[in-house]
C-alpha cells in the first residue's frame, strides 16, 4: 500500500519506444557521436540529457536511476507530439544505451 501523501510516477513512454544511440554511433562512428561510457557512468538524478524518438531528439532531466533505467521527465517542448504522444513535462524510462547527449554546465 502507497501512503495517501506519496505521489507515484506513472511512466508515459518505454525503453522500447527509444532509438539505441551507442547502435547510430557504430554504424555512423564518423558523424554520430555519443557520450563516452565514463560521462555514463557520472549520470544521476538532476542530470540533463538528450534522447529520441524514431521522430525527434529531446532533452531530459534524470529523475531516478535504478540499474540501467533511468526514469526522467521531458524538458523542452516537442514538435512532433502529434506523432509520439510526448509532451513536456512527462515522465519516460530508457537506458544509457539511448543517450545521445550529456548536458555540461
Amino acid at each position: 500500500l502507497i501512503p495517501p501523501n506519496k505521489k507515484t510516477m506513472k511512466i508515459k513512454t518505454t525503453i522500447e519506444s527509444f532509438v539505441d544511440a551507442q547502435k547510430m554511433h557504430v554504424k555512423y562512428p564518423k558523424t554520430f557521436d555519443v557520450p563516452s561510457k565514463k560521462e555514463l557512468s557520472k549520470l544521476k538524478p538532476g542530470s540533463i540529457v538528450k534522447v529520441a524518438t524514431p521522430h525527434e531528439r529531446f532533452w531530459t532531466v534524470i529523475k531516478k536511476i535504478n540499474g540501467n533505467t533511468i526514469i526522467a521527465k521531458v524538458d523542452n517542448a516537442l514538435v512532433f507530439s502529434h506523432t509520439h504522444g510526448l509532451n513536456l513535462g512527462d515522465l519516460i524510462s530508457f537506458t544509457s544505451e539511448n543517450i545521445y547527449s550529456v548536458y555540461c554546465k
